[in-house]
């Protein structure tokens, strides 16, 4: 971000809290031809691709730490006699879809663990020795 002249700066930090590219130049005070231009040097795609992870890391930890409350009040929902059957059958399926999504995702993540695993295995020097003894 230091590479930033103070304008892509204010530009940059409009793009991240949502602001549309004529928004954002409206802001750093250029027109909408510089802050395309802008948009397309790599310090500045950098720097606005390495913001985007820090604004997705922070949100991902909020979510993460709202969790177990939302566990708990779907678990409440489900349990309490005065729900509706509705309401019951909303959270389930709420529960059931997480724990498939979840489910899936750690399938796929396993399936790129081997993939690496075999990719590594290919690309050792071990192979390679072997390679030219051929």
């Amino acid at each position: 971000m230091n590479q930033l002249s103070q304008p892509q700066q204010k530009a940059l930090f409009s793009l991240i809290s949502g602001s549309t590219q004529s928004e954002a130049a409206s802001v750093a005070g250029c027109s909408l031809r510089t802050m395309q231009r802008w948009a397309k040097l790599p310090a500045f795609r950098q720097a606005l691709s390495s913001s985007v992870d820090v604004t997705m890391s922070i949100t991902v930890s909020r979510l993460s730490s709202l969790s177990d409350l939302a566990i708990d009040t779907l678990q409440s929902v489900m349990q309490k006699e005065s729900s509706t059957p509705a309401h019951k059958i909303r959270c389930a399926n709420s529960v059931l879809n997480h724990v498939l999504r979840l489910a899936e995702l750690s399938t796929v993540l396993n399936r790129i663990d081997e993939l690496e695993a075999r990719v590594a295995g290919l690309q050792s020097p071990q192979n390679d020795s072997s390679m030219e003894d051929r």
